[in-house]
């Protein structure tokens, strides 16, 4: 996984599946985040390697709650990729507004509290693992 954003809109990225955040968040570092771990796990299990997609966020301000006024991206920018997973509403509502087509997951924070049913993880892998292989 790396973040890599087409520079124009004739880029193609070398990757076909894109996944959307928010935001970074504040653990430092990638291989510290417990967000980037889950999407990792989840992915690895659909058959698709950390080298495999690549990861932007709305916002490159840590922690940020942007308006989605507030995001610069450009469509194109998320719109080449094959698949975009988006983490939680916001980002799927970004999408939806600029009719790129993407899967809405609920966002892998710990805090929220949907991972408080253990059926909702592999749920979210198995909704992964469909709209991937479709």
């Amino acid at each position: 996984m790396e973040i890599r954003v087409p520079r124009h809109r004739h880029d193609v990225p070398e990757n076909k599946v894109l996944v959307l955040g928010i935001s970074p968040g504040f653990a430092g570092s990638r291989s510290a985040s417990k967000s980037v771990q889950r999407v990792n796990r989840w992915l690895a299990e659909c058959g698709v390697a950390e080298t495999e997609y690549d990861w932007q966020n709305c916002s490159d301000q840590p922690g940020a709650r942007p308006k989605q006024s507030d995001i610069v991206k450009n469509r194109y920018e998320v719109a080449l990729y094959d698949k975009v997973i988006c983490l939680g509403n916001f980002p799927a509502r970004w999408c939806y507004s600029l009719r790129i087509d993407h899967i809405k997951v609920p966002h892998p924070s710990g805090v929220n509290r949907k991972w408080n049913d253990p059926t909702t993880e592999p749920e979210t892998v198995e909704q992964i693992r469909n709209y991937l292989n479709n």
